[in-house]
């Protein structure tokens, strides 16, 4: 979702610059046609700007749970070979080697 929204944000700068030389090189009316696309584009460029800001802290949210639950399989992992005897060092072999 963040790289959509990235992928979004870097769309509307680059059609923002093309508007912009645009805007360079026209006169009269169709100038102020340009003018007023940019003043939505900025506009959309910051509504944007807020989701990724939005976004950000869930991501961040998202990733330490991810690592928290990988913590927790190891510890659970390495629990079933040293406490569930001969079987269970067979199975964290068996997942070792999947592993690889």
């Amino acid at each position: 979702m963040v790289k959509t929204f990235k992928t979004k944000r870097d769309e509307i700068g680059q059609r923002i610059g093309e508007l912009k030389a645009q805007r360079d090189t026209t006169k009269g009316e169709a100038r102020q046609v340009i003018r007023d696309e940019l003043a939505e584009l900025y506009i959309w460029l910051d509504e944007t700007k807020l989701e990724l800001d939005c976004l950000y802290p869930k991501k961040a949210e998202l990733l330490e749970m991810l690592r928290q639950t990988n913590q927790n399989t190891r510890e659970l992992r390495t629990t079933i070979r040293d406490e569930c005897g001969r079987g269970g060092r067979m199975w964290y072999k068996r997942k070792q080697l999947k592993a690889v």
